[in-house]
């Protein structure tokens, strides 16, 4: 089976091209650490744990989750044994963290654009 991470959800670029994520700044965030996992490890087996924690750290903080999920990203990073420091690099980088948000955002289909909950399968 492939599976591919699509952390992008409900974001989206306005015209003037500001990110807009649908639960505010501190998804767009958690989605930046994703993608960063993602892209600074690409092979599912290595970015699969960190962001499954993150996921499940998510759910755990429960209604306004983005701040104590970004919390949970250095303690993920050190579980899942990728570089705390490496991520967090990428995540604080303007360009690199926007290049990414723009990757994710033309991988998530179309058809996606429009569903309430994520994540979507299909």
């Amino acid at each position: 089976m492939n599976v591919t991470m699509v952390p992008f959800g409900n974001a989206r670029f306005s015209k003037s091209g500001k990110l807009e994520c649908q639960h505010g700044a501190d998804e767009c965030t958690a989605n930046s650490w994703e993608q960063c996992a993602i892209s600074l490890y690409p092979d599912f087996e290595d970015h699969w744990p960190f962001y499954l924690c993150l996921e499940k750290s998510s759910l755990a903080c429960g209604e306004g989750a983005g701040a104590c999920t970004i919390k949970a990203a250095p303690r993920c990073a050190r579980s899942s044994g990728l570089s705390e420091k490496k991520l967090k690099a990428c995540v604080d980088d303007p360009e690199m963290s926007m290049a990414l948000q723009h990757k994710f955002a033309q991988l998530t289909p179309a058809k996606h654009q429009c569903v309430r909950r994520v994540p979507a399968v299909g």
